[in-house]
């Protein structure tokens, strides 16, 4: 049975998700980590039961997540614009945008409304496909604001995504990134989705060598039949949250 709190409201002309975790409303004085998570609430809505469990096997940190919905997914949650096969556009190339309004306005106004820690070390950014992607873009861009990252299948096969994190340089802060990507995700695809697993792969790589803070930490969990779909995103996302929020003794 779910001990947290779910509240809904509309911001901005979005919608946001907010879990408020079980000891919320009676530690009144705490301030707890808390997870910006991208298209909305449902990575941990659909989760909840087994996040508060590990909460209360004294697994994992207990967390606010807050879910936000986007205005179009597409064009926030892509850095750049890019062709198809076809010769199409595709994507809007909003993301610097997207991530610079949740630091200048969400995250303030989260603190303002809710018990939601200063520390840096303490906020992390999730999503899968998109969401992820975006996320990872952040990690670079926010590294000031963010520190722990949870990637689920981020679309890495978007044009130039992988030369971009090539460029980037070494991550002087602590960070803990947490990434999965289905082993059949792209494997019948004869367009740019077929680098989807291959690309994450290369991402890990590199990642490993640009988490230079000697506290940073990154690990990468796969399935042998995982493909690109919402039920294998929900099943490893507590697993994210067990590797980025472990519980600290007090």
């Amino acid at each position: 049975m779910q001990t947290g709190q779910i509240e809904k409201f509309s911001w901005h002309e979005r919608e946001l998700t907010i879990y408020l975790p079980p000891s919320y409303q009676r530690k009144k004085s705490k301030q707890y980590p808390a997870v910006i998570v991208q298209d909305g609430g449902y990575l941990f809505l659909e989760s909840v039961q087994e996040i508060e469990k590990n909460i209360h096997d004294q697994i994992t940190e207990e967390i606010i997540f807050v879910g936000i919905t986007s205005l179009n997914r597409d064009q926030e949650y892509t850095p750049w614009k890019m062709e198809d096969s076809a010769g199409n556009c595709y994507g809007g190339g909003n993301a610097d945008a997207y991530i610079t309004m949740l630091v200048q306005k969400l995250l303030p106004f989260l603190r303002r409304n809710y018990r939601i820690s200063y520390q840096k070390t303490d906020i992390g950014m999730a999503g899968a496909s998109f969401g992820a992607l975006v996320s990872l873009y952040a990690l670079f861009k926010e590294s000031e604001y963010f520190s722990k990252f949870c990637l689920l299948s981020p679309s890495l096969w978007y044009e130039n995504f992988i030369h971009f994190v090539e460029q980037q340089p070494d991550l002087e802060h602590e960070t803990k990134v947490f990434m999965y990507v289905g082993k059949r995700e792209g494997k019948d695809r004869d367009n740019a989705l077929k680098l989807m697993v291959p690309n994450n792969k290369i991402a890990y790589k590199l990642l490993q060598t640009k988490l230079v803070h000697q506290a940073s930490d990154i690990t990468m969990m796969t399935e042998e039949n995982g493909e690109h779909l919402h039920s294998f995103f929900i099943t490893y996302f507590p697993k994210a949250v067990r590797f980025l929020f472990p519980k600290m003794s007090e």
